[in-house]
């Protein structure tokens, strides 16, 4: 929330309902964006699905991302290394050994 929001307590009320698991749920069904609730990955709707099911899973052990200013080069690079994976054969550990490579070279930029 901005400093100089204004209607703060109506924002905070939409955040706050935004955030409930029902609310989740629904909103997946209605637009297939995945709940960052934890709780919202106990629906049947979610859970019964095990291909689905293994993000909510992901879930529990997400971090948010590092924040260096180098970092959106770094993903890049990664997202090159998991595309040679997905459509020219690359080896995961290949892949990883070349990820880290380039990432060490970037650098974090401090």
């Amino acid at each position: 929330m901005f400093k100089d929001t204004k209607n703060r307590d109506a924002a905070w009320t939409l955040v706050d309902w935004l955030s409930t698991p029902e609310t989740q749920i629904k909103w997946y069904g209605l637009t297939s964006d995945l709940p960052a609730v934890q709780s919202a990955w106990d629906d049947q709707s979610l859970a019964k699905d095990a291909k689905l099911a293994k993000f909510g899973e992901a879930l529990k052990t997400a971090k948010v991302p590092p924040t260096f200013p180098s970092f959106e080069q770094v993903i890049e690079s990664f997202d090159n290394e998991i595309e040679k994976v997905a459509k020219q054969g690359l080896s995961g550990a290949d892949a990883m050994k070349a990820a880290q490579s380039q990432a060490d070279s970037i650098g974090t930029g401090r």
